[in-house]
């Protein structure tokens, strides 16, 4: 069985959250991804798949260091639980950690999570004695308190991975100190700006202490819900939505067994909860693999699409965002970025063919079309195959030609009128999409869309044969690859640094499991959203609630300490992303839990984008791309930047193109001697 086959059986869910296949025909030959865990003598708790919550009721009792406890639950998560031997530090922003607390992490067993790191230890008398900590920078989990363990995946799709494979120590007494000095100073601190001390987890902590107190018994879930409420308004430092507490009481009155039969299930006529004259699904309903919580219609939708068919809702999810905000007559302006536009181009990869990238377009489109959608809200479908060069797209986007003569001016010789304002372009194959890049440098296809995200204009021509001018066409697009095809088209050709790739959105997602026939998408359930969506893309405005700049702020300065490679763009996707779940919400309105998924939406991303691409920047490129410039070095001298790089052939698929050739030039400290005739700085090998 291959490494593809292995996560896709292990980590995917069918649509409803039901194993579509025997667990013990998946894993008779796989290590259990909890063994780690049982080896160092952790307590653990089984966690559905792509999940982060346990629904097992007393978990706290019930972890054990005996695997039987994951008896037939090979394709769970699990969890670590801090007991009176391990204590558990979560640090979410390591660099944040740093500065505040300003001492040395040790060496000890280590699992990077999706956005930091959890750092198991041994405890001793003074951690035992501190209890469990909550400071915005980190949790510090001492007793009856879980993180998710090394393997499972992260609702994102990012695998906790183990970064430190050192013993678990004891907990420093000097970290203990410094981890519950700087609790108190900053409860001090938020005292005296008259600023409230409480925080999500100390609701989660509140939560569980009523529910086993004094609600259980009666399952009064109303009482508990108002009890939160009090609370939240009383001591919470940042209001949770309501949502959050409802999901609260939710996840508290749910009771948990393993899921014993196999095969998809179709609920018919269920009962559904109302919001805001709208029916949204259950929790237990949705399929889990990219987002934790839907709430907006774009996300209900993608779900009656996919859910009980093999289709990934990321799929679904993304292709209607893109269609749907390429139809809105005119996008509401945020306070913070004025000019957000419509434009999306979305890349959708998979490891292998028929893993349903066309069928999900297929229905999405189809979806808009039978809602009138197009005449409502005018965009051109295109196909992309059919474009041959940037000059045919130019026109295809609307436009006229129109040759005024061959002399020399300044002014366009073929001028392009756009009739249709918004076009969508399709690539069923998008390595089509690069060919003419690839033979002619740098002026086809890649260039032409890569200017069109930023300016929506690009130009191209020459006087012999007249110019052609495009203006405003408001062009999305998307492509569909297979992971190869996806690398054949873009390794080497230096659009990975900052050009087209840092314009995309990037959706994997791999085939899911099914047996039996696909579920038939509810016709009236669809007509119903579609004219939900309708009233929604006629909102001129979109409120934003009290405190959401600030979330938001934070965040952004977030993603301004990440990689600059990587996230290059995506604070723009971001703001985008967070608009469309504003402007297709129930209610018009971005608010904490709207900026807290936008927020985990980016992270994946940026995850996704690093996994993704440099495509030929590994160490052993970085080696040869050495070897080459220094042994041409040796051989001649002295030579130019552009003729090392013919050196290396960089153009040339396997070599490492540009991106690798930059990072090497650069680690080399070559010394600039001289300049050729033309001006061309001439470089040697450092003495």
């Amino acid at each position: 069985m291959s490494d593809f086959e292995k996560k896709a059986n292990l980590d995917l869910l069918t649509p409803l959250g039901v194993t579509a296949m025997s667990t013990e025909q998946i894993t008779s030959s796989i290590t259990p991804i909890y063994e780690p865990a049982i080896k160092r003598g952790l307590s653990i708790i089984p966690i559905p798949p792509r999940e982060k919550g346990c629904k097992l009721e007393r978990w706290p009792e019930l972890a054990s260091n005996d695997a039987s406890i994951m008896d037939g639950l090979a394709d769970h998560n699990y969890g670590v639980v801090a007991n009176d031997t391990f204590c558990i530090l979560d640090v979410d922003d390591p660099e944040a950690f740093r500065a505040a607390i300003n001492i040395d992490l040790p060496a000890t067993y280590t699992v990077k999570t999706s956005r930091g790191k959890h750092l198991y230890f041994r405890h001793t008398e003074r951690s035992r004695k501190i209890g469990s900590k909550g400071a915005g920078i980190f949790d510090f989990q001492a007793d009856r308190k879980y993180v998710v363990g090394e393997g499972s995946t992260h609702p994102s799709g990012y695998k906790y991975t183990c970064i430190d494979d050192s013993p678990i120590i004891e907990i420093p007494d000097l970290l203990v100190d410094a981890l519950s000095r700087y609790v108190g100073e900053r409860k001090i601190d938020r005292k005296a700006q008259g600023l409230k001390a409480g925080d999500r987890q100390d609701m989660l902590d509140y939560a569980g202490r009523i529910f086993t107190r004094t609600i259980k018994d009666g399952e009064l879930r109303e009482e508990m819900l108002e009890m939160l409420h009090a609370k939240n308004e009383a001591d919470s430092e940042v209001l949770l939505s309501d949502g959050d507490l409802a999901r609260m009481v939710q996840s508290a009155f749910k009771s948990w067994e393993p899921v014993e039969e196999s095969g998809p299930v179709v609920f018919i006529g269920k009962e559904l909860p109302v919001v805001d004259g709208v029916t949204l699904p259950n929790d237990g309903d949705w399929d889990s693999r990219l987002e934790i919580e839907r709430t907006d219609y774009i996300d209900v939708l993608a779900d009656e699409l996919t859910k009980g068919t093999p289709l990934p809702f990321s799929y679904a999810r993304e292709t209607l965002k893109m269609l749907l905000l390429a139809g809105v007559p005119s996008l509401p302006l945020l306070p913070w970025y004025k000019t957000l536009h419509p434009r999306q181009y979305i890349i959708l990869l998979s490891d292998e063919p028929g893993v349903g990238k066309g069928e999900t377009w297929r229905r999405c489109v189809a979806t808009l079309e039978k809602a009138a959608f197009p005449q409502e809200f005018t965009y051109e479908m295109i196909d992309g195959d059919g474009l041959g060069s940037p000059e045919y797209s130019v026109v295809r986007f609307g436009g006229e030609v129109k040759k005024h003569g061959k002399e020399p001016t300044h002014e366009p010789h073929i001028a392009v009128q756009i009739t249709s304002p918004r076009n969508v372009v399709y690539y069923d194959e998008g390595k089509k999409l690069a060919l003419k890049d690839q033979a002619a440098g740098s002026s086809g296809l890649v260039t032409m869309y890569t200017k069109l995200f930023d300016s929506n204009r690009h130009a191209m021509g020459s006087i012999k044969n007249g110019t052609a001018v495009v203006l405003q066409a408001n062009v999305s697009l998307m492509l569909h690859f297979v992971r190869e095809a996806f690398d054949l088209t873009f390794a080497g050709t230096g659009v990975t640094a900052d050009g087209f790739l840092s314009r995309c959105t990037f959706v994997a997602d791999y085939r899911t499991p099914l047996l039996g026939d696909w579920r038939i998408v509810d016709s009236a359930a669809v007509a119903d959203l579609m004219e939900h969506i309708r009233q929604c893309m006629k909102r001129a405005t979109v409120e934003i609630a009290p405190g959401v700049e600030r979330q938001r702020t934070r965040f952004v300065n977030e993603m301004r300490q990440w990689e600059p490679k990587f996230r290059s763009r995506l604070e723009f996707l971001f703001n985008q992303d967070l608009l469309a779940r504003g402007l297709f919400s129930p209610n018009g309105r971005i608010d904490d839990d709207t900026v807290d998924r936008a927020a985990k939406w980016t992270r994946h991303q940026y995850e996704t984008r690093m996994c993704v691409y440099p495509l030929d920047a590994s160490p052993d490129k970085r080696e040869q791309m050495g070897m080459v410039l220094r042994n041409a070095l040796e051989k001649h001298s002295s030579l130019t930047r552009t003729q090392l790089m013919k050196f290396r052939n960089v153009n040339r698929l396997g070599s490492g193109g540009y991106t690798v050739f930059s990072q090497v030039f650069l680690a080399m400290g070559l010394v600039q001697i001289g300049k050729t005739r033309k001006g061309a700085p001439l470089y040697s090998l450092p003495e």
